[in-house]
């Protein structure tokens, strides 16, 4: 599989030995074609290229794509998603358009979850704070807010919890929090 895509990109992006050298591919001194690896760090490689095309692509008066972008043809965008990386063909001009669209495209995005975390410290009269802290992630997850899901730490030395969630999650999660901090009934019979 990884041989095969890298074929694949390489016949994309080099000719074949067999065939003979296309012309725009020739000795001419007016053509100075590069080939370029741009490894990208948040963003998925064929999202990225599929958004670069988009991006790159020059457009008519009437907003119509012209199809001349990539129809040049030394200009060519491949994605590699072994290494996560884009592979480039074309002039000096080209492949700075791409390294500036690539500086717009691979941006870290939040999840919109992300954005709306609430935390909530409550500190704990009878209970103690890893015991309660162990309840709540196996009831409200372990450690998943980047999944938006929630997120329970304890301080032993404050016997305090710290709820990380979005907001009706965390006030469940402090419900439960007020459940298992309540005093324990006595053992004594009367």
């Amino acid at each position: 599989m990884i041989f095969s895509t890298l074929a694949l990109a390489l016949s994309v992006l080099l000719p074949s030995p067999s065939s003979p050298t296309p012309a725009h591919l020739s000795s001419a001194p007016t053509q100075d074609v590069r080939i370029e690896r741009i490894p990208l760090k948040h963003a998925a490689a064929h999202d990225a290229q599929g958004l670069l095309r988009q991006l790159l692509q020059p457009k008519s008066r009437d907003g119509q794509n012209t199809g001349a972008a990539e129809a040049e043809p030394t200009n060519t965008l491949v994605a590699d998603g072994r290494t996560n990386a884009l592979l480039v063909r074309g002039s000096a001009d080209w492949i700075a358009a791409v390294k500036e669209g690539v500086a717009v495209v691979d941006i870290m995005v939040e999840p919109a979850e992300m954005a709306d975390l609430t935390t909530r410290v409550i500190t704990l009269q009878h209970a103690q704070a890893q015991n309660v802290e162990r309840v709540l992630l196996n009831v409200f997850g372990n450690n998943r807010v980047k999944d938006g899901g929630a997120r329970a730490t304890s301080d032993v030395h404050t016997n305090r919890v710290v709820l990380r969630s979005t907001e009706p999650e965390v006030s469940a999660m402090s419900r439960l929090v007020e459940e298992l901090d309540k005093k324990p009934a006595s053992s004594d019979p009367k």
